[in-house]
């Protein structure tokens, strides 16, 4: 459900503990939105818009592409195991920049 409709239906006047407490669980607990496909997917893209103003090549931008979704896979895996969200973050990162040095083509 949308966020504004739990908001409408929210006391004005003098909200209460147990009302504010249902409210943040539904948000909480409320479906997904997008489905992980299309996060990862999205991500990618993201990668490759940066790499391509970035002037990238075409080999850079694939990369991007990969690595991004790495980076977001393993934040995602990481959260999802309990860990908070800048650890995850940051092991997502390594994990992503490190396939990224991998990957990289030496200059010419």
């Amino acid at each position: 459900m949308e966020i504004s409709f739990y908001l409408h239906n929210l006391e004005r006047t003098h909200p209460t503990t147990a009302g504010i407490s249902e409210f943040l669980n539904k948000i909480v607990i409320g479906p997904q939105v997008y489905k992980a496909p299309l996060q990862f997917l999205v991500a990618g893209v993201l990668g490759i818009c940066y790499c391509a103003i970035n002037n990238g090549d075409l080999w850079s931008m694939m990369v991007s592409f990969v690595c991004t979704m790495v980076i977001f896979g393993f934040r995602r895996i990481f959260i999802q195991a309990g860990m908070n969200f800048y650890a995850s973050a940051l092991l997502g990162l390594v994990a992503g920049v490190t396939l990224a040095v991998f990957l990289a083509v030496p200059a010419k």
